[in-house]
């Protein structure tokens, strides 16, 4: 009888592409799938065909695995607007831009709350606050509404993000069909969030123009 060895066994240890740059792109590729709520060391271990314990030689906790994605995912969210354009046009890009990529990319505004106080995130900040500067905002007032604005388009962005869940959307739109508030219904966004998100930037860069005008 012919003696047959056995397949050799999956090793289990740290994953085959064994640096933290993998790792972390893997991750953002599983919080991509499955969103912030679904993401577990489990799931990121079964993907790279490993043990969860082996992600913890690169990275000590799911937190901190997380932090890297966040630094990773902020590094992309800072684009320096052109010196040449008016403040008031390139804060409204600012929020556009910031935006669609959050919208893009939804597991990064929850990520965001893990960074607060991050170098990426303070950088990016910064650089909103020394546009609001130049623009002739008094530097404290500068660091606090930019600060402002960046928990504006995070804030509308969580809201709308939730707005559009499966969950929420038929009883959305169940305001359609509220007896008694037809007029009202007829003229507030249902559904239309870029139309609502239009009219919250316009009244941010309207609040800026007003402090450095007062």
């Amino acid at each position: 009888m012919e003696n047959r060895q056995a397949p050799p066994k999956p090793r289990v240890g740290r994953p085959s592409r064994t640096s933290s740059e993998a790792i972390v792109a893997e991750a953002e590729a599983l919080l991509r799938d499955k969103g912030f709520r679904g993401f577990s060391m489990r799931g990121l271990a079964d993907r790279l065909g490993t043990a969860p314990t082996a992600i913890y030689t690169f990275f000590e906790s799911k937190d901190a695995l997380l932090q890297a994605l966040a630094e990773r995912a902020l590094a992309d969210l800072w684009v320096e607007p052109d010196a040449g354009t008016h403040w008031e046009q390139a804060i409204a890009t600012w929020m556009h831009d910031l935006h669609d990529t959050l919208l893009d990319a939804r597991w990064i505004g929850d990520l965001i709350a893990l960074t607060s106080s991050s170098p990426q995130l303070l950088q990016g900040v910064g650089q909103l606050a020394e546009r609001l500067r130049c623009a002739g905002v008094p530097f404290p007032d500068a660091a606090l509404l930019a600060q402002n604005l960046l928990w504006t388009v995070l804030g509308f962005v969580m809201l709308q993000i939730d707005a559009e869940g499966p969950d929420l959307v038929p009883v959305i739109e169940q305001a359609r069909h509220q007896q008694g508030y037809e007029e009202l219904i007829e003229h507030i966004a249902i559904g239309e969030y870029d139309k609502l998100y239009a009219l919250t930037v316009y009244n941010a860069v309207a609040g800026i123009r007003a402090r450095i005008e007062t």
